[in-house]
């Protein structure tokens, strides 16, 4: 609660919400009389969506923003937003690690090790700016070594091909492709 004696003053509010301001005016002779104001303080809210979610490290992911104020004053959530800028926590993706606008789309780099990125929107609007921050996570891409047990054979000689991979999520499906000879076991 707050009070001040002066004729006008200024007031701050912290929280969001409708508050009440009251003025109390009384003279000696005609008594007090009483008004009241409601003010509506609020805030900008941002969020985003991502699709596809999962996905697989490397292929270009869609960002959607959005952002509404909170409480919506006469059924206005509108944010009014004036600017839209992203952050992705992709550092291996140089300048390519911030975009402007509500919807985005970026292509994360990372690498073996490093598959979540902490994301950030940042919006500008009517009141202020906001952040609204979601860390993404992806499937990474597999690492595999292809080795065959003999490399010089004779003629109608079989060579098996072995195929050793690691950082892989299932379903895993292989397809061995060559020009020159038959697969001799299916």
């Amino acid at each position: 609660n707050w009070a001040n004696s002066s004729a006008d003053t200024s007031v701050t509010f912290a929280s969001i919400g409708v508050h009440t301001a009251a003025l109390t005016v009384c003279n000696d002779e005609c008594g007090c009389k009483t008004i009241s104001q409601e003010i509506v303080v609020q805030k900008v809210t941002p969020n985003f969506t991502h699709t596809p979610n999962p996905d697989c490290l490397g292929e270009p992911v869609s960002f959607h923003g959005s952002a509404f104020l909170q409480p919506p004053y006469l059924g206005d959530s509108s944010a009014h937003v004036t600017s839209w800028k992203w952050y992705f926590g992709d550092t291996l993706s140089g300048a390519s690690d911030s975009a402007t606008g509500q919807n985005v789309i970026h292509n994360f780099t990372g690498s073996t090790t490093d598959t979540c990125f902490n994301v950030m929107l940042v919006i500008h609007g009517y009141c202020g700016f906001d952040t609204a921050k979601q860390q993404i996570c992806f499937r990474p891409k597999p690492i595999v070594h292809a080795q065959i047990d003999h490399k010089v054979i004779c003629d109608s000689g079989v060579v098996t091909l072995y195929a050793l991979d690691s950082n892989v999520t299932n379903p895993v499906h292989f397809l061995w492709t060559g020009t020159g000879g038959t697969i001799t076991n299916p």
